[in-house]
C-alpha cells in the first residue's frame, strides 16, 4: 500500500512536469506570434499541431486528476492504518519517511534520535504497519 502511494505520487510528479512542458511548448508556438507572415497551409500546419498538443495537455490533465484522486484514497487507506497502530514513534517515522519524504538522517536530527535507532525502528514500523491491515 504504501509502495504503491509512493510509485503513484511520482508518477504524478513527473504528469505534472510533461503537462508544464507541452504548455511551453503549446503557448510558446509561432502560431501565437501574429507578426510572422505565413502561408495558409503552413498557418494550418500549425493550426493543427497546436490543437493536437492541446488536446494531448487536456488527456494528460484528466490522466493526472485520476491519479490524484487514487493518490488521496490511499493516502487516507494509510493514514486509517496508521492510527491503528499502538506505538506513536513507528506512526511518526512512518509518516514523516514514507508519506513526507524526510530521509532517516533527517527524522534522527528532527527528533534527536540515531541514525540507526530510526533506520531500525522503520523497518519495524513497517512490519507492524502490514500485520495491522
Amino acid at each position: 500500500m504504501i509502495k504503491k502511494y509512493k510509485i503513484l505520487k511520482r508518477n504524478i510528479e513527473i504528469k505534472e512536469q510533461n503537462i508544464a512542458k507541452l504548455k511551453e511548448i503549446c503557448y510558446g508556438s509561432t502560431f501565437n506570434n501574429p507578426k510572422e507572415e505565413k502561408v495558409n497551409s503552413s498557418r494550418k500546419n500549425i493550426e493543427d499541431n497546436q490543437h493536437n498538443m492541446l488536446q494531448k495537455i487536456l488527456d494528460l490533465e484528466i490522466k493526472l486528476n485520476k491519479d490524484k484522486m487514487r493518490c488521496l484514497r490511499l493516502y487516507n487507506k494509510i493514514y486509517k492504518v496508521l492510527n491503528m497502530l499502538d506505538n506513536e514513534l513507528y506512526k511518526i517515522i512512518i509518516s514523516e519517511y514514507d508519506i513526507n519524504e524526510l530521509t532517516f538522517e533527517e527524522i534522527a536530527e528532527k527528533y534527536n534520535y540515531s541514525y540507526e535507532y530510526i533506520k531500525r525502528l522503520h523497518s519495524l514500523a513497517i512490519k507492524s504497519f502490514y500485520k495491522t491491515i
